[in-house]
């Protein structure tokens, strides 16, 4: 059967409408302004569909064009179409060439002028049959546009077709091929004017080469996004419930909010600088976190003028829900799109994932975790679409990844660039990529955090400094009083001497106090006490961190030390009641393990392997954060379903549904169990 491709031109093979380009390249800005603003009028009753499009269209050609000669006009077009290759898009010319070379006759059919949509095409010519066609002898390339009436060589304004839009692109089809069941019609097309073409089409394509709108919901996804919204805004809100003081916290207050706020040691500075901005992150862990925050402060600083209440809880309510649903879209698709599982299987594991503990703790609380889990998914997701196409990261897809990135937590721009390793190859240490890409936005972060010290945490550093030394001045001459009163000696000298013993041993008292603190009692052994370093740990065990903190209370919480915080209250390592959970551990690191091997051939189980590995030489090697290496779960946590993801996709018939149903039990064990401990907090 003979094979038909038609394409529209506007929007669809090219990124934006070239009847209005070409006017403003032909004329000018402003003539063009002053044109479209004379018929505004006229074109919005057209966008409502109150006036015809062809009759707003002639006139607005005719305003600009009347009375040029053919030639000068034929100029234009071939300048336009030669200066504006750039707006072709070239996955849909990609597409295009190929219909070609299956043998396919391809039909531009659009709405413009065709004498500068051929243009835009090579080696078009005018033929009797009133399209253009491409000379290649086959003719495999036609051109239906819009006409134009040239009377004594000059342009009427008038068209000397209909307008090729809706209908008539159908009509203009069918009298070329009048025999419709001689020929399979495919289409593309992106617009209104485009419906009934695609509708007379045998299979149609709506929007087919843009980039997808990362954060639309699909058809598929829909029923799945409402029921995982409400259960994110009912978390939320039973969050914001057990903090009801919030609402009364003033600006003047806002460090209310550090001594009130206690789950899991995690830190409310997001309620803090929305409330009353100030950079109260650490700067070389969270660059931009700080800035992120300034429109939401704005937004607060207005909600307190109007109502007299401090709504932050709400505001930042609103941008966990955000972060929350996308984390469980973008898993989703990695799940179903990028690795392949069925749709049941990326529910079930879907579901996994936001039961294990710390992915559900981190929905809530005002931290940076669930951002960061938001924007690792979005990237894995970006670049496994990217391996599954064979398409590379480009230089600006990387720069703008790794800056929102690192810039909520450093750290994770490391996983961008493992992520670009892992999806460019070898590309990736091509001279031009390495240094805009790679080199160039690091050093500009890094200097970025340098900046941001000097300007906002060195000034206070300076003023604590001083307020410190003050301190240590009154408190010196406090116990040289004291020495003086107990001991009734009366030689200055030797009071001053006496008093500053006094306050070695006070001084030596209070360290000693802090030591046996939670706080320090807990915190390991760091390997310096400056700099990034003071955050690591050499002395805590290894293996019970990692069955009872890692592998444990990360997926499952503990019921002893609920949500505790081990720098204030409760011990480093809790061992569980019974012994359930440990079956449940053990059969999730087996699946996880299981899945790794399934799945070892696949270069994208590689690139989250390889995130995971960073993770653990952070937390494991160097001891960053081990003592409360659980609530970091949400930086790495989508690595064990993503990894058992490859055990379901390569399991045989006979072990596959056996596999779903331990899985699915196991999703429903940790949505009860860390569910009901959480709300019951």
């Amino acid at each position: 059967m003979r094979k038909i491709v038609a394409f529209d031109f506007d929007g669809t093979l090219t990124t934006r409408d070239s009847f209005i380009a070409f006017i403003r390249y032909a004329c000018g800005f402003w003539a063009f302004v002053k044109g479209f603003v004379r018929y505004a009028p006229l074109l919005v009753l057209m966008k409502l569909r109150l006036y015809p499009n062809y009759q707003a269209k002639q006139k607005v050609f005719s305003y600009f064009f009347r009375g040029m000669t053919l030639e000068a006009f034929d100029d234009l077009c071939q300048r336009f179409a030669k200066d504006n290759q750039h707006l072709l898009r070239p996955q849909g010319i990609k597409t295009l060439r190929q219909a070609q070379a299956d043998g396919a006759e391809v039909l531009i059919v659009s709405a413009s002028i065709d004498n500068w949509v051929q243009l835009f095409f090579e080696g078009v010519r005018r033929q009797e049959s009133g399209d253009r066609s491409q000379e290649t002898g086959d003719r495999s390339l036609r051109v239906i546009g819009t006409q134009i009436e040239v009377e004594e060589g000059l342009l009427t304004g008038r068209f000397l077709t209909k307008n090729c839009y809706g209908e008539e692109k159908v009509n203009r089809i069918q009298a070329l091929f009048p025999h419709r069941q001689d020929y399979h019609l495919t289409a593309y097309g992106d617009s209104r004017g485009d419906k009934e073409l695609l509708g007379f089409a045998d299979q149609s394509y709506y929007k087919p080469f843009r980039q997808p709108n990362l954060f639309r919901i699909k058809p598929s996804e829909k029923i799945q996004a409402i029921i995982v919204l409400i259960l994110i805004v009912l978390l939320n809100l039973v969050l914001i419930s057990k903090y009801p003081q919030f609402v009364g916290i003033m600006p003047d207050d806002y460090k209310e909010f550090i001594l009130q706020f206690k789950i899991s040691g995690y830190d409310p500075i997001t309620y803090s600088t929305v409330t009353n901005w100030y950079q109260g992150y650490n700067v070389y862990r969270h660059p931009l976190l700080a800035f992120m925050m300034w429109i939401p402060y704005l937004l607060n600083t207005c909600l307190i003028e109007l109502t007299g209440l401090n709504l932050v809880q709400y505001l930042v309510g609103l941008l966990l829900v955000f972060c929350g649903f996308y984390s469980y879209i973008f898993m989703r698709r990695i799940l179903v799109e990028v690795i392949g599982l069925k749709e049941t299987d990326g529910i079930i594991l879907n579901a996994m994932f936001f039961g294990f503990a710390f992915t559900m703790v981190g929905l809530v609380v005002p931290d940076h975790f669930v951002m960061s889990q938001m924007l690792l998914l979005l990237t894995l997701y970006i670049c496994g679409r990217a391996i599954n196409k064979d398409q590379r990261l480009s230089i600006w897809q990387t720069v703008l990844l790794f800056v929102i990135t690192a810039g909520v937590t450093l750290s994770n721009g490391v996983k961008v660039y493992l992520a670009a390793l892992f999806t460019n190859k070898w590309r990736f240490f091509r001279p031009k990529y390495l240094l805009l890409g790679v080199v160039l936005p690091a050093a500009l972060m890094w200097m970025f955090c340098k900046w941001e010290y000097q300007e906002y945490i060195l000034p206070q550093e300076k003023a604590a400094e001083v307020q410190k030394k003050a301190q240590q001045r009154a408190d010196l001459e406090k116990f040289i009083k004291l020495y003086a009163e107990q001991s009734g000696e009366t030689d200055s000298a030797l009071i001053i001497q006496g008093g500053r013993k006094l306050y070695r041993k006070h001084i030596w008292d209070v360290h000693e106090k802090n030591m046996k603190d939670p706080w320090n009692a807990h915190a390991g052994t760091p390997i310096a006490k400056e700099g990034f370093m003071k955050w690591t740990d050499v002395s805590t065990d290894r293996w019970e961190a990692v069955v009872h903190n890692l592998f444990g209370e990360t997926i499952q919480l503990h019921q002893d030390y609920l949500l505790d915080d081990t720098l204030k209250s409760r011990p480093v390592v809790v061992e569980y009641r019974y012994i359930i959970n440990y079956v449940v551990e053990a059969l999730i690191v087996g699946l996880f393990l299981i899945g790794i091997w399934m799945g070892r051939k696949e270069r994208f189980l590689w690139l989250i392997l390889s995130c995971f590995a960073f993770d653990m030489a952070l937390h494991l090697g160097l001891g960053f954060g081990l003592n409360e290496v659980y609530i970091m779960g949400p930086h790495w946590l989508f690595v064990i379903p993503l990894s058992m993801a490859y055990a379901l996709k390569s399991a045989s018939s006979k072990w596959h549904l056996p596999l779903r149903v331990v899985v699915a039990l196991l999703a429903v064990f940790l949505l009860g169990w860390n569910g009901w401990l959480f709300i019951n907090c």
